[in-house]
């Protein structure tokens, strides 16, 4: 079974979030998500995000983990000295695209296995699609909305379904 967990952090923010998720069949199913709230005073605790995910690759090992080492570059380094795989995703306009369509289409062709979350049947419901220009897609919410459970959801979502599974091989 693929796994894969992802972390939408940010040193400058309020607001974190990690979720892991696995594929079944064509399916994506999300196992578990989590959000972590601070205050500007107060920001979130970035140990406590990778206790988390420590936890969460315990759970489900072989996990990936992705990141995006902009935000993240010592919570990699430190889940990496665990010996958890961790995958860099560099956010750019093109990369912020596919993992909005992602998103979409696996919502559009219900492909997407969620738990019943009211918090992240909100943020799913109130998060769009967003053309910036002509084929440069992104996701956008309202002002007083949030997108950070459907980025670690759509960080998840990628990974599983554009990387080949690596086959185990058996020697008899």
């Amino acid at each position: 079974m693929r796994l894969s967990a992802t972390s939408k952090v940010s040193p400058t923010t309020t607001r974190d979030c990690s979720g892991s998720c696995h594929l079944d069949d064509d399916t994506v199913v999300l196992d578990r998500i989590n959000t972590w709230t601070g205050t500007s005073e107060h920001p979130v605790q970035i140990s406590d995000v990778e206790t988390w995910l420590t936890q969460a690759s315990a759970t489900y090992h072989p996990v990936t983990v992705i990141l995006d080492p902009w935000q993240a570059i010592g919570l990699a380094q430190r889940l990496k000295r665990r010996r958890i795989r961790v995958e860099e995703y560099t956010f750019s306009a093109p990369s912020v695209g596919r993992l909005a369509t992602t998103v979409h289409l696996l919502l559009r062709e219900h492909r997407l296995a969620l738990p019943q979350d009211a918090q992240l049947l909100d943020e799913l419901a109130n998060v769009r699609l967003r053309e910036t220009s002509p084929g440069v897609y992104r996701m956008d919410h309202d002002p007083d909305k949030h997108d950070d459970q459907a980025i670690a959801l759509a960080l998840a979502a990628n990974h599983l379904i554009t990387r080949p599974e690596k086959r185990q091989w058996r020697a008899y």
